[in-house]
């Protein structure tokens, strides 16, 4: 008879804590928290032995305003990223054209080297037929084939023949001139990045690209750079603006992209020819 009482005290004793239970589930929220911190307040000090974490340890309640998720941090760390990339190259273009200026404001009618990685050089004659210049400066000075060169601070295109007191240099907008550039663009998402494409010759002072993709938004008047070639070309080097922007009739997928380069071949009269490891000589 007793066990069976007893049997009947935890059937009813479960069926109790069960009602509560169940209760607490259409309890509103604000009135159970207080249970349950009442509850931790009331046991903490059992709850906390074996565990060198104490209750005044808990921070304090993170707001949806304190996280980010991970594919926001992730995207974060690499627009960071982006902004360096972006500063080291604006930097160094900046010391190079800071160089430039220096190096033109002092320079002579004749000076064999205006400086180191520079070889200053007048121009000749210009050949409009085969889109070339002659300067006059050549193995003698230090000059080698496909070495850069500047006037009027934009890249003009390279040295293509050299002799002992004369060079050719070859126009950038001539037919069959190729080179690596980077574009002013944006992505997807709207931020800015510089895009590597190779760039044509396209004849009548103009130059070609059709390599980009249309998923990168492209404008009239975004600037096209030079990119930087160890050896030949340490930082960026402006070359131009992008003229006209459309799509490619042979690919919709890709830009068919005019360049304007910042020169006029015919007013070019000296001209600076990037030489990495300059030959020292003495002025004659």
């Amino acid at each position: 008879m007793r066990r069976r009482q007893t049997i009947v005290s935890r059937t009813a004793l479960v069926t109790v804590f069960a009602l509560i239970g169940f209760l607490f589930l259409f309890l509103p929220e604000r009135m159970t928290n207080k249970f349950h911190d009442l509850f931790f307040h009331v046991f903490s000090s059992a709850l906390s032995i074996g565990s060198q974490t104490h209750i005044t340890d808990i921070p304090a309640e993170i707001t949806a305003d304190d996280t980010v998720s991970v594919e926001k941090f992730e995207q974060l760390l690499a627009d960071n990223e982006k902004l360096r990339s972006q500063s080291r190259i604006l930097i160094r273009q900046r010391n190079y054209t800071h160089d430039m200026y220096e190096l033109a404001s002092g320079s002579r009618q004749r000076l064999p080297d205006v400086g180191p990685g520079h070889i200053w050089s007048e121009v000749i004659r210009y050949n409009p037929e085969d889109g070339e210049l002659e300067i006059n400066r050549g193995v003698s000075d230090g000059i080698e084939l496909g070495q850069y060169v500047i006037g009027h601070d934009y890249l003009i295109g390279t040295v293509s023949k050299v002799m002992g007191y004369t060079s050719t240099v070859k126009l950038l907008t001539e037919p069959g001139y190729k080179i690596l550039v980077e574009v002013e663009g944006k992505d997807s998402d709207d931020n800015d990045i510089y895009i590597r494409a190779l760039m044509t010759g396209g004849g009548k002072g103009q130059c070609r690209i059709g390599e980009i993709k249309t998923a990168h938004k492209i404008s009239q008047g975004n600037f096209v750079y030079a990119y930087a070639l160890p050896g030949f070309l340490n930082a960026p080097m402006t070359i131009g603006k992008i003229s006209t922007i459309v799509y490619n009739p042979d690919n919709p997928l890709f830009w068919d992209i005019v360049v304007k380069p910042n020169f006029a071949p015919t007013k070019l009269e000296k001209v600076f020819v990037v030489a990495m490891e300059p030959t020292v000589r003495e002025s004659n």
